[in-house]
């Protein structure tokens, strides 16, 4: 099967580097097709005001996303990829002539547009509403994420189908020691610290967790540093504010440019806790790293976590700061719960696999190809 797929959320111009769960997802589907013997082709969309030579990892689209949406809208032309199947991994939905698959984590454009940066939540509401609908079938991962979606953008449920991503197997190998303290030394921290990993933006909630980190007794937080590990997305700016006088309290460390899988799989195993207090997620990878990599989980109660999770993490209301501090304290402290979450998570993470959601990825595609394509 030659299969296209939308690799704007791996193009260095675009992402400086570091990638997001969607980057992360688009690169292992890539890989993961590849390597079951599809052809994949990459595309992507340019910026308004970039310049096309700058794409590195697909062919250039023929247009900004903006505007091939407007103008397929507007009963123009419809793009026409020589693929046999086209897999969009975002919300950029464009018509074409060939049947498409788009991977819908959540409904957050339309259910919480104050999350998103300010260039997107002026326009891409409107388009996403639109165009998703469009798509001939829709993934998603959980059975949260399939109900927003069919409510959200009106899609009828036969067209959703429900394939949880997964982890690579190499996340259940230990790192070598040398590698792990080469990590550590790099960025000058030592074993035994809070870690977070994801972009920082509204809905990750940091505010909380700086909360409920402060919330610790003093003992606790000299002996375990909270340690956060994303490039900056959007947000107020009271919230750089925060981050910047919590850093400069010297027991709060936020890196910023951590873009090797190596390293941030050195920095899981040198975890003590891993907090996941998110306000929102279509589905949660950073969870099952944690799982893999033998770290408990303190992790948010709300939209498809405690899904993913299955019971594996100690779950809390996000917006607790002193809920989630006691969790921090006794997964810190409590070598028996420590224990029994770190054995729950690593068999969560063994039921979650890669190649389990690639295979179930080929079968929507042999299924929309089997229908046909869908009046347009």
């Amino acid at each position: 099967m030659k299969i296209g797929l939308s690799t704007t959320a791996i193009e260095p111009s675009r992402t400086g580097g570091m990638l997001d769960g969607l980057g992360h997802y688009t690169l292992h589907l890539r890989g993961g097709l590849r390597a079951v013997g599809h052809e994949v082709v990459g595309y992507s969309f340019p910026s308004l005001f970039g310049r096309r030579s700058t794409l590195r990892e697909g062919s250039p689209m023929p247009a900004p996303f903006s505007l091939m949406a407007a103008a397929a809208l507007g009963g123009l032309p419809k793009f026409r990829p020589d693929c046999d199947l086209f897999h969009i991994t975002d919300f950029k939905v464009v018509p074409m002539r060939i049947p498409t698959v788009v991977t819908v984590w959540d409904a957050i454009p339309l259910l919480h547009p104050e999350w998103l940066s300010r260039r997107i939540r002026l326009a891409a509401p409107a388009i996403i509403r639109r165009v998703v609908p469009r798509a001939d079938q829709v993934i998603t991962g959980t059975i949260h994420g399939a109900h927003e979606i069919a409510a959200h953008f009106r899609i009828p449920e036969s067209r959703i189908s429900i394939v949880p991503w997964g982890i690579e197997e190499h996340w259940f190998e230990p790192i070598s020691e040398s590698v792990r303290q080469a990590v550590l030394d790099r960025y000058g921290l030592k074993p035994g610290y809070f870690l977070t990993v994801g972009t920082v933006q509204p809905r990750k909630n940091i505010d909380t967790l700086l909360a409920a980190y402060r919330l610790l007794p003093p003992s606790l937080r000299q002996q375990h540093k909270l340690v956060i590990v994303g490039r900056y997305g959007w947000g107020e700016p009271k919230l750089l504010a925060r981050l910047t006088e919590a850093i400069g309290g010297g027991d709060t460390i936020w890196l910023r440019s951590v873009v090797s899988d190596e390293e941030v799989r050195a920095l899981y195993a040198a975890a003590h806790v891993y907090v996941f207090p998110s306000l929102y997620e279509g589905f949660g990878i950073p969870l099952l790293e944690a799982f893999a990599s033998e770290v408990p989980v303190v992790a948010s109660n709300r939209t498809a976590l405690p899904e993913v999770g299955a019971g594996a993490a100690i779950e809390v209301d996000p917006l607790d700061a002193a809920e989630m501090a006691d969790a921090m304290r006794v997964l810190a402290q409590d070598a028996s719960m420590r224990a029994e979450c770190i054995g729950r998570g690593r068999r969560r993470a063994h039921e979650l696999t890669i190649d389990a959601a690639i295979m179930a990825t080929v079968a929507v595609y042999e299924k929309t190809l089997a229908m046909g394509k869908v009046a347009r």
